[in-house]
């Protein structure tokens, strides 16, 4: 990645505006005319770039077009032979150059020597994949393909070999039109022409042909129209019902989590933003409540600029002059990605991002910035203390990062506007995860597309208890009793380290009932106290010495699963039996305490008898 000096910023200003010119004077929806042009199909999309072309006509001729990008990207795609490869998807794609000798833009196949009979049918497009495409973030090109396109064909033999040769109108001698097509926006839902960008298939009056070609709308880095194949027919298409709309987004939890999304689209948004920007709401990850941005790499610096940097991640402000976007030079490739380290651990319960999610009219985009934002978003979160660029993706949120799952934006629908602010609950079974760092690890990175995030918010709808190590809301015995599991299985779920000291063990259970708590160990019904109440319902339980699963409140106080001799032990040992509340007593066992444990103990077994 190179740096830009104040007249390679200004120029980079200028092509953005001019692309945004380009997109909002585009025609409305799509307007054929001519040679019986028709409609029948639109896509298949296949699943990602590199998926094949159906066999056709196209794969055994030889592609032409007026000139190639990629030579002068220094890039191995957007060359002639993408025209023709066989494959779908931007980097099988071609794209004119800036060095363009003739007057208008065109593609075309040669189909030999002598015409072919009946070539009846064409199909091209932008991009015909719905993931996957390199140069555009892993989702899908959706631009350079609106415009005006004239479909021509010849009878002269090779025309690959002489481009230079004119529209005579008749195919003997030169080009003859067959019609024309106009790409504007979408014609919606329901029909052929839904995802403008995809392939589309045309039927059109028959005519012998060595040679089709597309007249294209536009050439060059700026804007210039990208083919992603050309294919020709022989036999007319099918007519085939509209697809499908791909879904706007794609979520994928990792085992164990859950990602949600309830349609929320932009909230917060806000047109008439203050001079500073649009103000985002009070959340966990602001730099005002302590917490710390960090990312890979920052494009803001490469540029001789002062916003797309990390600090914007969480300035509390909306809009593309309050953004991050990663950098070029990225010491973490090939990851790059952002984030937030909270002053303390968390129950995280929702996170939001966008790209724009509200600006004014003086911004580099000229308003609304609505690139840089498909793709797929990796959440993660991790527990250790003070998180960073530096800490590692381990898989174990106890020493480093550890995986929530991805979110993928694809395309822009009525109800999914890709820029904006969407918001996400996120929760590992438990109502949220227990988090001290949240890190989104974005589709790519630098000046060519780079992935913009304008803020990260977290929230969590309170502070979890403690004592709640299952997540319910409550401290009661189904806490001790799953923690107590967690014991007996050597669990290294962190929930259930109490006293925080990097390992699940018993003391840990002693940790909850003392210093949680505030109780003794045979505290059945965990009303603070141990007495005789609590052996009355021990014995109504009736699983003394049974060889039955216990709990807590049925006598299982060592956390063994089973309540026998070895659970009056415990109590024995803690000292607690009528001795009221914890906080007003010494934990030294008194004379009293012994004997009542023994006439308890006693009392279980005349129970037993009686029995």
């Amino acid at each position: 990645m190179f740096n830009m000096n104040s007249g390679q910023r200004l120029w980079y200003l200028v092509i953005v505006l001019a692309l945004n010119l380009l997109v909002s004077t585009a025609s409305a929806q799509l307007s054929i005319d001519g040679g019986g042009l028709l409609l029948v199909q639109e896509g298949p999309a296949v699943n990602m770039g590199g998926d094949p072309v159906p066999e056709n006509l196209s794969l055994g001729g030889t592609a032409f077009a007026t000139s190639e990008l990629g030579p002068e990207l220094g890039i191995d795609y957007h060359y002639i032979e993408n025209l023709n490869d066989g494959f779908y998807g931007n980097e099988y794609s071609w794209i004119g150059g800036d060095d363009n000798p003739f007057f208008e833009t065109f593609a075309g196949i040669d189909l030999g020597a002598t015409p072919h009979a009946n070539v009846q049918s064409i199909a091209f497009g932008r991009s015909n994949v719905l993931s996957g495409d390199n140069g555009c973030g892993g989702a899908v090109c959706l631009d350079r393909h609106l415009g005006f396109y004239t479909l021509e064909y010849t009878q002269v033999p090779n025309p690959s070999f002489d481009l230079d040769f004119d529209t005579t109108g008749n195919p003997v001698t030169g080009w003859a039109e067959i019609g024309t097509l106009e790409y504007g926006e979408s014609d919606g839902l329901g029909t052929n022409y839904n995802n403008t960008w995809q392939r589309h298939r045309y039927n059109f009056d028959p005519v012998d042909a060595t040679g089709i070609r597309l007249i294209v709308p536009g050439t060059g880095i700026g804007g210039g129209t990208a083919i992603d194949e050309i294919e020709l027919y022989d036999v007319p298409g099918e007519f085939t019902p509209p697809p499908p709309p791909p879904p706007a987004i794609n979520i994928q939890a990792a085992q164990g989590f859950s990602i949600d999304w309830d349609g929320n689209d932009g909230e917060f948004f806000d047109s008439e933003p203050p001079p500073d920007g649009a103000i985002v709401p009070d959340n966990l990850a602001l730099a005002d409540n302590g917490s710390d941005a960090f990312s890979s790499s920052d494009l803001g610096p490469e540029l001789g600029i002062d916003f797309h940097v990390v600090e914007n991640l969480n300035d509390g402000f909306y809009g593309n002059a309050n953004s991050w976007i990663g950098g070029g030079d990225n010491p973490f490739d090939p990851d790059a990605f952002a984030g937030i380290a909270l002053p303390e651990q968390q129950r995280i319960t929702r996170v939001a991002w966008g790209r724009d999610n509200g600006n004014d009219v003086t911004d580099a985009c000229g308003g609304q910035c609505s690139d840089r934002s498909f793709g797929t978003y990796l959440l993660q979160f991790t527990q250790v203390d003070s998180p960073n660029e530096d800490t590692g993706a381990t898989g174990d949120a106890s020493t480093g990062w550890q995986d929530i799952g991805e979110v993928t934006y694809s395309v822009r629908r009525e109800d999914f506007t890709e820029y904006l602010r969407h918001e996400f609950a996120v929760s590992d079974g438990t109502g949220g995860v227990l988090a001290t760092g949240l890190r989104i690890v974005v589709p790519t990175t630098g000046l060519g597309g780079g992935t913009a995030i304008d803020e990260i918010e977290i929230y969590a709808d309170a502070v979890a208890n403690p004592c709640d190590v299952n997540g319910d809301g409550v401290c009661d015995v189904n806490d001790i009793d799953d923690l107590s599991e967690a014991v007996r299985n050597g669990s290294v779920d962190s929930r259930f380290d109490t006293n925080k000291d990097g390992s699940v063990n018993i003391a840990d259970r002693d940790f909850w009932i003392v210093d949680l708590m505030n109780t003794w160990s045979g505290d059945s019904n965990l009303d603070n106290e141990f007495n005789s109440t609590d052996f009355v319902i021990v014995f109504q339980a009736e699983s003394f010495e049974t060889g039955e699963p216990a709990t807590w409140g049925t006598g299982d106080w060592n956390g063994d699963g089973a309540f026998d001799s070895s659970d009056f032990v415990t109590a024995f040992i803690a000292g607690g039996y009528e001795q009221g509340q914890r906080a007003a007593v010494a934990a030294v066992p008194e004379p009293s305490s012994l004997i009542g444990l023994a006439i308890g103990a006693l009392a279980l077994g005349l129970w037993r008898r009686r029995k």
